[in-house]
């Protein structure tokens, strides 16, 4: 009170398994908190998914009346300049061609941006410039850092049913799947 201040809690990486019945309890004492008139703020972010989960599970109702923000996807222009922009300052060179094969690359999901810049950054540290050649191999170790610490654990905890519907949908490569199409795939009826 003595500086007219307050307190900012902030949780990152939210996953409704392990941190279910931890954030129930914060909320509720932040519910607590705001019902005092205390100076406190919360803030906790998630992959949308988890964020789902934990909100449909047994948690405080002050969770689920809190104002969601999706962040979509970084458009192109913003993933170059968020790629550009730090290596410039950094006080190496790189073409447009190549920030515009690491953007794409990225598809405009912020973990990527900063996965592909770092990988293709360490591929020649000494080197002044970043070149298509670091650029190729750094997009390749980012997309297998992304496959290790993103998509395995999303289907870690899948059952053989889903891990097969997935199989079935990635034969679609472009567009959606149509459920005629998995249907037929898995021999399956659509009540299945």
């Amino acid at each position: 009170d003595e500086h007219d201040t307050g307190i900012m809690i902030t949780i990152d990486e939210v996953h409704a398994r392990g941190a279910r019945d931890d954030v129930a309890q914060l909320a509720a004492v932040v519910q607590h908190a705001f019902r005092e008139d205390r100076p406190v703020a919360f803030a906790a972010a998630g992959l949308p998914a988890a964020v789902q989960d934990l909100l449909t599970a047994d948690v405080s109702t002050f969770l689920r009346r809190a104002r969601r923000f999706v962040l979509e996807p970084l458009s192109p222009v913003a993933a170059e300049e968020a790629l550009r922009v730090p290596i410039i300052e950094a006080g190496r060179q790189v073409g447009p061609d190549e920030v515009a094969r690491m953007a794409e690359a990225t598809y405009g999901y912020p973990y990527l941006v900063q996965v592909v810049g770092d990988r293709a950054w360490r591929q020649d540290p000494s080197s002044e410039a970043i070149t298509a050649d670091h650029v190729a191999r750094g997009i390749d170790d980012a997309v297998r850092e992304a496959g290790f610490a993103l998509h395995e654990p999303a289907v870690n905890d899948l059952s053989d049913t889903d891990r097969k519907f997935l199989a079935a949908m990635a034969v679609d490569t472009t567009g959606e799947s149509a459920i005629s199409d998995i249907e037929a795939r898995l021999d399956r009826d659509h009540g299945y």
